[in-house]
């Protein structure tokens, strides 16, 4: 803070509302719309890229953005996710049922059997959706398409496209596009977050407080969150292996997949610079 900076602030503010003395506020736009212009700066526009956003506005209108040329080109789309919460798990177990038996009747009507490759045929279910969705809506562009198929973690999925897929993709490729549009790895990777990093724990009620909310863990300097944050996104990013579906590991990191790492860090690697 520059001395007549410090100068105004007491003269017009008072010792009432000072500016900050350590730190400062940002409004959350500008968080996430620096956050897209670092992503952009990091990946870069050159090869396709797909984004699955939830119905935060905000981080949408960010990605808008921030990747603007190459959405006019068609190489990026975006599409926003949302799918039912607040269900039971039993409601869950028993939609995902009903969903398996139907994609095994719709095997059956092409002559191929579900449990020999079951992606191929959610794959040609979504494509038999999509062509049912142009017949009544003639377009996907800002309009909801709402995906039959039930996944145990997200009932009732459903998708919005903010770019023109259908005009720069095929229905193959959307069929892909929509058959993966999901946002559980989002949900997963924040679950991991609350999990793993006491400081950041969702708050706890007790009865001898009357109810109200306490944040046992959570730190008094804000500073101490973005530390722990940057810590535990390296470890996530270039060092921890993700689990598969199979129970077994990726065999890349988050890093890797983008191209930003040609292997596995190590710890040590980032500890114990020489």
């Amino acid at each position: 803070m520059s001395k007549e900076v410090s100068i105004f602030d007491k003269q017009q503010l008072g010792s009432h509302a000072t500016l900050p003395s350590k730190g400062s506020q940002l409004h959350s736009e500008y968080v996430v719309f620096g956050h897209c212009m670092l992503l952009r700066h990091l990946i870069g526009e050159e090869r396709p890229l797909y984004f699955y956003l939830d119905g935060d506005s905000m981080l949408s209108n960010g990605v808008m953005s921030a990747f603007k040329n190459s959405i006019l080109a068609g190489k990026t789309h975006a599409l926003t996710c949302g799918f039912a919460k607040g269900m039971a798990h039993d409601a869950k177990k028993s939609l995902r049922a009903e969903s398996i038996l139907m994609l095994r009747r719709f095997a059956v009507q092409l002559g191929l059997k579900y449990k020999d490759d079951p992606k191929l045929i959610e794959f040609l279910f979504t494509k038999s959706q999509l062509e049912e969705h142009f017949a009544s809506f003639g377009k996907l562009f800002k309009t909801t398409f709402k995906n039959k198929i039930h996944k145990i973690n997200e009932p009732h999925r459903s998708a919005k496209a903010l770019t023109r897929v259908d005009h720069y993709l095929n229905i193959n490729e959307l069929a892909d596009l929509y058959n993966a549009a999901s946002v559980e790895r989002l949900d997963s990777y924040f679950q991991s977050i609350r999990r793993n990093l006491p400081l950041l724990g969702r708050p706890f009620a007790t009865q001898s407080n009357e109810g109200r909310l306490w944040h046992g863990m959570a730190p008094y300097n804000p500073q101490i969150i973005q530390k722990v944050l940057d810590i535990y996104r390296v470890y996530n990013n270039y060092v921890k292996l993700t689990r598969n579906r199979k129970g077994g590991f990726n065999n890349k990191t988050p890093a890797m997949r983008l191209g930003l790492a040609r292997g596995q860090v190590k710890i040590e690697d980032i500890l114990y610079q020489p």
